[in-house]
């Protein structure tokens, strides 16, 4: 890298005379790409980017779509905020009235926050899964029912939601599942095969979890699939992953992630 400041200091130089300009065409492409390490760093910035630029392509696509889509991607890969930009784009377009539905108490909670920064109804059409689906004076019919965290939720369920609206994109991951077994997942991605045909849209670039938190999660859960470029492509900040335990309070436990969340916040 010393070489690299050193030619590029020595190319950013005028000459200048007391009684005329002198002015020095060099090519500092060529310089530089003379040098191994800033051929091997260009290289890895490429591949970088063309990563990243896919990644942007399938997320804005999913937003674009007009039609349902089925989002796919592992832990961290910004299905929930796909949803929630979808959801929210809508109202303040004005085009379609949407409901957003996730699975927990503490992500309704999140969703709702961020959706009243944008527009109060959409915050307002945000609910649980569950809750929802169990509460027949909450049904209305809407020009779209998205599902985030979709890989929870029982087929009978689904039954009732198709119900409500003739286009129902979702959010879901097979092992990310916390309370469906393999064969009703199995039964329910089929399912969803043959009730719908959403397009597919997968991602893949981690947004979430640093590549510590990941091993620590893969020791702790061996049984849970994580994959291998996942890992590897993961930010690295040499800082080990901290622990809290909360015990089965859920108003305790949402008031502690929301205090995580506003001190990362500011």
């Amino acid at each position: 890298m010393k070489k690299i400041a050193a030619f590029l200091s020595i190319i950013c130089l005028f000459a200048f005379s007391a009684h005329a300009q002198r002015y020095a065409v060099i090519d500092s492409k060529y310089i530089l790409d003379k040098i191994p390490e800033y051929k091997e760093a260009q290289t890895r910035l490429d591949q970088f980017s063309a990563l990243w630029q896919q990644e942007l392509d399938q997320k804005q696509a999913a937003l674009d779509k007009t039609e349902a889509f089925a989002l796919g991607g592992r832990p961290g890969t910004g299905k929930s905020v796909v949803c929630l930009w979808r959801h929210i784009r809508k109202y303040v377009t004005c085009t379609k009235r949407s409901l957003l539905l996730t699975y927990t108490k503490t992500l309704e909670h999140y969703l709702k926050l961020s959706a009243s920064t944008k527009n109060q109804n959409a915050a307002t059409n945000i609910n649980r899964t569950l809750w929802w689906t169990s509460h027949p004076t909450l049904h209305k019919q809407y020009d779209e029912i998205i599902i985030d965290e979709g890989q929870d939720v029982f087929i009978d369920r689904y039954e009732i939601i198709k119900n409500h609206s003739n286009s129902i994109s979702y959010g879901a991951d097979e092992f990310q599942s916390l309370y469906l077994n393999r064969d009703q997942l199995n039964q329910l991605f089929s399912w969803f095969r043959s009730n719908f045909n959403n397009e597919e849209y997968t991602l893949t670039k981690n947004f979430r979890n640093s590549k510590e938190i990941l091993l620590f999660t893969r020791s702790v859960f061996p049984n849970i699939l994580i994959p291998q470029n996942a890992i590897n492509e993961a930010t690295v900040t040499n800082l080990k992953p901290i622990v809290k335990i909360l015990g089965w309070d859920a108003e305790k436990e949402l008031e502690s992630i929301m205090s995580i969340i506003n001190d990362f916040a500011g």
